[in-house]
C-alpha cells in the first residue's frame, strides 16, 4: 500500500514538473515574442507579466523535484517546498496559485493583443483602427493557433502517457496545459 502511494507521488510530480516546465516556458515565451516590439510601456507591463509568469513555473518545478525527492525517500506526508509559495506567500496555497494565474493570464493578454495595438497606435494608426487590424490579424490565424494548440495538446499526452508513463488524469492535464501554451505560441 505504502509502495502505491509512492509511486502515486512520485507520478504526480513528474505531471507537476511537466506542467512548471510549460508554464515558464510559456511566461519566457511572452518576454521573448515582444523584445523590443512595443512601447516602453507595454514592454514593461508584457515583461513583468512574463518574468512573473516564468517565475511561477519554476516554482512549481522546484516543488515537484523536492516533491519526487521525498517520494524517492519513502516519505509519502512531508509537503513539497515551493521557494515562492512558502516564502513569499507564506505557504498560502490560495494566494500563491491566484497571483501565478494572474500572471498566467496577463502575458497572454499583453503578449498576445496589447502590445500588438500599441505598437500599431505608434505608427499613426487609430485606437479603432488597431485594434480592428488586431482582431483581423488574429481572426486570419485562428486556425493555425487551433491546430498548433491540437498538435501540442497530442503531443503532450502521448508523451506523459507512453514515456513518463503518467496515468490517465494527469496525461490529460499535462494536455490541456500545452494546448493552451501551443496556442498562444502560435499567436
Amino acid at each position: 500500500m505504502k509502495q502505491e502511494a509512492i509511486e502515486a507521488r512520485k507520478q504526480q510530480a513528474d505531471s507537476d514538473l511537466f506542467t512548471g516546465l510549460l508554464i515558464a516556458a510559456g511566461g519566457l515565451i511572452a518576454i521573448v515574442a515582444t523584445a523590443g516590439a512595443a512601447t516602453p510601456l507595454v514592454g514593461t507591463i508584457v515583461f513583468a507579466s512574463g518574468a512573473g509568469t516564468a517565475l511561477y513555473g519554476a516554482s512549481k518545478m522546484d516543488e515537484a523535484i523536492d516533491s519526487y525527492n521525498l517520494a524517492s525517500k519513502g516519505d509519502i506526508t512531508t509537503k513539497a517546498f515551493n521557494p515562492v509559495r512558502d516564502t513569499i506567500f507564506f505557504g498560502n496555497q490560495e494566494v500563491y496559485d491566484f497571483v501565478g494565474g494572474s500572471f498566467v493570464l496577463s502575458s497572454a493578454v499583453t503578449g498576445g493583443f496589447v502590445a500588438p495595438v500599441t505598437n500599431l497606435m505608434a505608427s499613426g494608426n487609430s485606437l479603432a483602427q488597431a485594434t480592428g487590424m488586431v482582431t483581423l490579424q488574429t481572426a486570419g490565424i485562428g486556425a493555425a493557433s487551433y491546430g498548433g494548440g491540437q498538435l501540442a495538446k497530442m503531443g503532450t499526452y502521448h508523451l506523459s502517457k507512453d514515456v513518463f508513463e503518467l496515468t490517465e488524469s494527469q496525461s490529460k492535464s499535462n494536455a490541456q496545459m500545452a494546448e493552451l501554451f501551443g496556442t498562444i505560441a502560435q499567436e
